[in-house]
């Protein structure tokens, strides 16, 4: 899999191949309230928790992190955990740097661009079979994004993420390629 690569004009970069501003950046992104309330984890991530995560993540084979640029703006991060190449799935994580603009309703969203490289890292760069995804079941915005991209709903994992007002339902999807 190759760490950094160009796809319909996005710059596709590996986390552990970021440079201190990126990191940086995205940190500021990840705990963003418009971000970090959606999170399984939505608590503040510290710097040094940050680049200790970065650290660890050289020496993962069962997760990528990826930051998606485009003329030197960050358009978000995805992610793929749990890759198991034997049965041929992972999960997946997404993100829009929440300081962008959406694109008018003719253009195609930077939520779409950013899913588009991550399938094609799912399946054309790491040939799965399957993806899934967990997303909070309060996620309204988040569920018609997965079914608009057609992700199927697969089960409920009830009462699994703790918040402050109490315990909330994961809803889980999946996408096969055609």
């Amino acid at each position: 899999m190759k760490n950094t690569f160009i796809l319909d004009n996005i710059s596709v970069i590996n986390f552990i191949h970021l440079n201190e501003d990126d990191l940086l950046e995205i940190l500021k992104m990840r705990n963003n309230p418009k971000i970090s309330q959606w999170m399984l984890v939505d608590r503040q991530i510290s710097r040094t928790e940050h680049f200790n995560f970065i650290e660890n993540l050289k020496l993962q084979k069962k997760q990528i992190y990826f930051a998606l640029k485009h003329m030197d703006m960050i358009l978000g991060v995805i992610s793929l955990t749990n890759i198991d190449l034997y049965n041929k799935n992972a999960f997946i994580g997404i993100y829009a740097n929440p300081n962008l603009l959406q694109p008018n309703n003719k253009s195609k969203s930077v939520g779409h661009r950013i899913m588009k490289v991550l399938k094609y890292i799912s399946f054309d760069e790491l040939s799965l079979h399957i993806i899934f995804a967990k997303c909070l079941s309060t996620n309204m915005s988040a569920l018609r994004f997965y079914e608009k991209e057609g992700f199927l709903k697969c089960g409920i994992l009830p009462q699994s993420i703790k918040k402050a007002d109490g315990f909330i339902d994961t809803i889980l999807l999946s996408f096969k390629k055609d």
